[in-house]
């Protein structure tokens, strides 16, 4: 349930992440040119694809993988997403076409979105404090299952639950950006 566009945006941040000044390597600064040619030829088709360029970016700031315009654009598209619940919808966030063809469900907030949502926008500088996000680690707080797991139907097929996972982890990592704890 990825494009090429997440594995680059993945790569990014890895590079971004890595320690002891690896992304200044001439390695890593050789496939960073090509990661920042990569996302100017294929700008994000939709808000996910943004948000993620939006949260490598900030590991990343020197490569200018997006203007600052693009960046507070596209956090306010995020902000704008979130549901009276308090939670974000995986959904509401591109255009994913389902293996059945049914619409997809974007009025239901999920641990995907939600979690990765509120993560990226931690990542921005956004305050644990703000209101919005106080909300939005409400609706996590409220809707993590016995299992420990936080829901995520899948976007392609029903029978698939790795975006569940990916959710869990996002949602696990908003709660720590947060400064919360895991668990009710």
């Amino acid at each position: 349930e990825s494009d090429d566009h997440y594995g680059v945006t993945i790569a990014a941040v890895g590079v971004g992440v890595a320690p002891d000044g690896y992304a200044q390597s001439p390695a890593a600064q050789a496939g960073l040119a090509k990661i920042k040619s990569y996302l100017r030829e294929n700008p994000g088709e939709h808000l996910h694809q943004r948000a993620m360029v939006l949260w490598a970016s900030t590991y990343l700031p020197d490569l200018e993988l997006q203007t600052a315009a693009e960046s507070s654009k596209c956090i306010d598209e995020l902000l704008s997403l979130q549901h009276s619940d308090g939670g974000w919808s995986t959904a509401a966030l591109g255009k994913w076409q389902r293996a059945d063809h049914t619409p997809q469900d974007t009025a239901s907030s999920d641990g995907y979105g939600t979690g990765f949502v509120i993560y990226v926008l931690r990542r921005t500088g956004l305050p644990a404090e703000d209101p919005r996000l106080k909300k939005g680690i409400a609706w996590l707080k409220a809707n993590q299952r016995a299992s420990g797991r936080w829901f995520t139907r899948s976007l392609h097929q029903d029978s698939k639950h790795y975006l569940t996972h990916a959710g869990t982890a996002y949602a696990c990592m908003a709660l720590a950006a947060c400064g919360e704890t895991l668990g009710k």
